[in-house]
């Protein structure tokens, strides 16, 4: 089994709920410095946009990644979709999580600040926006590995 968490840069809501899933990170008491330790968090890049990233293998040996998909994420999502059936791989192989949607204004004013070189303050609204939507995450992630 292949999890996808997929979100507009694959480095940021879309890490944190892959971090939940693999037990990295706990929902109500993640502070900066677990945050910030994260492997690839906040390491955006625009040529990895398309690249899945492997953040993990969780307890039962399911692959999990983050994919960056920037605002077409639905788009994307299908055409993955369609492409696995192509392949005849079997549609509950791969699964395809969408975190966009959970993103905070903290994380969206984090990335224009990363945009304008402000990496400290960027950092304190990333981490504002963690904090907003980790236990939103925490539902996502639960959900979707029942």
């Amino acid at each position: 089994m292949k999890v996808f968490y997929v979100c507009r840069t694959g480095y940021h809501t879309s890490l944190l709920a892959a971090c939940l899933h693999l037990g990295r990170l706990n929902h109500n008491s993640a502070d900066a410095k677990e945050i910030y330790r994260i492997s690839g968090y906040d390491k955006y890049y625009r040529d990895d946009v398309g690249k899945p990233f492997l953040a993990g293998i969780d307890e039962n040996d399911a692959e999990v990644y983050t994919l960056g998909v920037t605002g077409e994420n639905h788009l994307m999502i299908r055409a993955a979709g369609e492409l696995i059936a192509l392949m005849g791989v079997s549609p509950g192989d791969w699964r395809f999580v969408d975190t966009s949607g959970i993103s905070s204004k903290w994380t969206f004013i984090g990335q224009l600040s990363g945009k304008l070189h402000l990496k400290t303050l960027s950092k304190v609204f990333f981490y504002f926006g963690a904090r907003k939507e980790l236990p939103r995450l925490k539902d996502v992630v639960c959900r979707k590995n029942r």
